[in-house]
């Protein structure tokens, strides 16, 4: 695995900028800064812009040169890993795993948000193009240049899968769609009472958990505005002792009114912690108004605990409607105060969806089913250069 920032000690992870160019990575790091901050848009999603080149596709085709690299599958890239035109220049065959919607967009890591009743008919950028000359369509029609090469696309959601196949860059791409795979040796449930004493939280209270990382838990698309509204809305009609946990921010200096108590955990770095935190909460909500396959969703499900979100993105490849929790009409906040109510207002119905969410979990996502569909995906790539060479050597 070849990674910029390397945080382990695993020898089969190289880290580091290309040929460990120090000063060339953190001099385009600065240019990038300062390019996001003049750029100014409505689209309040982060984006990137990978506008530079890094050195690393040279890094990268001496490799395959070298017979080292059979196959090479891109994640998320950021704005100094590779520059759009250096993935137009890679040799090997190239599979593309798309975290967001970054890879077939402009520089935005998700397309501009819209708050209609069927998101899915509306003429996205990029489905038509970008017509505003900005910096979204200098990236966008780079790439357009750029990516000729057959760029073959995993999908973690269906969502994803169908927006990449509308978009003008890979609407031609070979797309598989292929979840998250989870470690079920760890994400599973933790008896209740258990976690909720090791963890100090109260064992008589009904816990709602919420969480994202902490760059993101305030921003738009995760949905933490919603949340609060839902809450005080359910709060009005249904006579509950709940408190509210909040995990992936620190406790916020004017304290936001959610109706109910609030605990903040802070950064967990701690699979095993996290496990406990899903394991001890009657509900997990997931409000985002955008989202691929969120981890969270599929790590609640895999400990046991029932799952609401709104109904888009990837969501409803997670979520099974009244079955291991619930789908709520985009963004109608009563709608999601009601359905709260329904997953928790009964203990029975609760740990029946519990335990349907934890079976799914191991049906569907299970790292060893998830590497079969990695291993076949790549067989059929590798087997189709093979025929190719072979064409071009008969000829």
């Amino acid at each position: 695995m070849r990674v910029i920032t390397k945080s382990s000690n695993d020898d089969d992870i190289i880290g580091g900028p290309p040929f460990n160019n120090y000063f060339k990575y953190y001099l385009q790091r600065g240019i990038n800064k300062i390019t996001r901050k003049l750029y100014k848009s409505d689209n309040l999603n982060y984006y990137s812009t990978a506008i530079h080149s890094t050195g690393m596709a040279q890094e990268l085709n001496n490799l395959y040169l070298k017979q080292q690299i059979d196959i090479l599958n891109l994640h998320w890239l950021g704005d100094n890993t590779i520059s759009v035109k250096e993935i137009g220049f890679l040799k090997m065959p190239l599979v593309w795993r798309l975290a967001d919607e970054w890879a077939f967009c402009g520089c935005e890591q998700y397309s501009e948000f819209v708050d209609k009743e069927d998101l899915n008919e509306y003429p996205y950028q990029y489905i038509v193009g970008y017509k505003n000359w900005n910096l979204n369509k200098y990236v966008w029609e780079k790439k357009r240049k750029y990516f000729k090469n057959n760029i073959n696309i995993i999908a973690p959601s269906t969502w994803i899968a169908s927006n990449a196949a509308k978009s003008i860059l890979f609407r031609n791409s070979k797309i598989k769609v292929i979840p998250t795979p989870l470690n079920l040796e760890l994400w599973t449930p933790v008896d209740k009472k258990r976690a909720r004493y090791i963890l100090n939280l109260p064992s008589d209270k009904t816990l709602i958990l919420f969480g994202a990382d902490p760059g993101e838990v305030g921003n738009l698309r995760k949905g933490i505005h919603l949340l609060r509204k839902s809450l005080l809305k359910l709060r009005t009609f249904f006579d509950k002792d709940i408190e509210l946990i909040i995990f992936g921010k620190e406790k916020p200096r004017s304290e936001i009114d959610f109706g109910y108590k609030v605990n903040y955990t802070g950064f967990i770095n701690d699979d095993e912690k996290l496990k406990l935190y899903y394991s001890a909460s009657n509900l997990f909500i997931i409000p985002s108004m955008q989202d691929n396959l969120p981890g969270t969703a599929i790590e609640s499900h895999a400990c046991g605990t029932p799952v609401i979100g709104f109904n888009i993105g990837g969501l409803p490849d997670i979520i099974s409607d009244k079955v291991t929790g619930s789908l709520v009409k985009p963004f109608d906040t009563l709608s999601l105060a009601r359905e709260i109510q329904w997953v928790i207002e009964d203990d029975e119905r609760n740990q029946i969806l519990g335990k349907n969410a934890s079976k799914k979990a191991n049906k569907l996502w299970d790292q060893e089913i998830i590497v079969k569909q990695y291993h076949e995906f790549y067989s059929e790539i590798h087997s189709q250069k093979l025929r190719s060479l072979k064409k071009i050597n008969k000829e």
